[in-house]
């Protein structure tokens, strides 16, 4: 998808493998020509702000999905299984063991943990460091 030549792609990938350039940077100067060529420059400009916020800067994405729940208390597993985060609670309680899931931005440490869903209140799920959801009592 890129205009770069097979030579040029393998400096690129040299200059990694050789630790003379950040693949981060690569891929996102990789990723601002793709978009620059199917979209715009504006549009490239602003994806590379959105990936330094969330990820280099750990800010929220702009935009996340929400889900309405009926309220009540759940187990932080059986939550992520039924809003489809994870497919399995198995891989929910490996994630959590593994630090990989907040609950409104707090690390949770234990399967087990309970988590009352309410009105007014939004409750912000995240596994990993991509995938993100508003939980809204209904």
């Amino acid at each position: 998808l890129t205009d770069k030549s097979v030579n040029e792609i393998e400096e690129l990938k040299a200059a990694c493998e050789n630790e003379n350039a950040n693949p981060r940077d690569i891929k996102i100067d990789l990723a601002k020509r793709i978009i620059r060529d199917f979209h715009s420059a504006a549009d490239a400009d602003q994806a590379e702000q959105n990936f330094i916020n969330q990820f280099s800067k750990g800010n929220l994405p702009d935009e996340i999905e929400e889900i309405l729940l009926d309220p009540g208390v759940y187990k932080i597993a059986e939550l992520l299984v039924d809003t489809k985060m994870v497919d399995s609670k198995g891989e929910a309680k490996r994630l959590i063991k593994g630090g990989g899931v907040k609950i409104d931005g707090e690390k949770i440490e234990h399967a087990g943990i309970d988590i009352s869903i309410s009105t007014p209140k939004e409750t912000l799920l995240q596994v990993g460091k991509r995938s993100f959801l508003k939980v809204i009592a209904r």
